[in-house]
Parts: structure tokens; C-alpha cells; sequence
């Protein structure tokens, strides 16, 4: 399996790293199940490097054109 020095966890907006090169996508298992998506390692400015996107970059596209329901404020349900 491939080694990096430096690990990244996206988040929200954030699906892939710019400018990654030598790209190699992993799958791997852990005690407490499967992480969100592939690991994609790779270099950056020559820097060994590891990234982990914060949700799966297809739910993500999906939540965005989906429309949604107001979460914040009150509520006429709790009333």
C-alpha cells in the first residue's frame, strides 16, 4: 500500500485536492467501518500526500440539486 507524510480530510466544498499528481485511488477497512470514499494519495509539490473527501463527492452533488426544507428557525411543528 502506498505511504504519504501528510493526510487531508475534506469537508463540505472540498472533493479533491488541486494540482495532485502520481493519483492513486485505495479502498481500505477499519475497525469502525468504512471510511466516507476512497483515500486518493498522490504528491503535491512533490510531497507525498493522502486525501480522504469529508462525505462521497456523488452524495454531495446529489444534496445540492436536491431542494430542501427550511432546518433553522422556529418550527410551527413544535408549537
Amino acid at each position: 500500500m502506498p505511504q504519504a507524510k501528510i493526510g487531508v480530510i475534506g469537508g463540505s466544498g472540498l472533493y479533491h485536492m488541486e494540482n495532485m499528481t502520481e493519483i492513486e485511488e485505495v479502498r481500505i477497512q477499519t475497525p469502525f467501518g468504512d471510511p466516507s470514499d476512497v483515500i486518493t494519495i498522490g504528491k503535491v509539490s512533490g510531497v507525498s500526500m493522502a486525501f480522504l473527501p469529508g462525505m462521497d463527492a456523488a452524495i454531495a452533488s446529489v444534496r445540492q440539486k436536491c431542494p430542501h426544507v427550511q432546518t433553522s428557525g422556529p418550527s410551527k411543528a413544535w408549537e
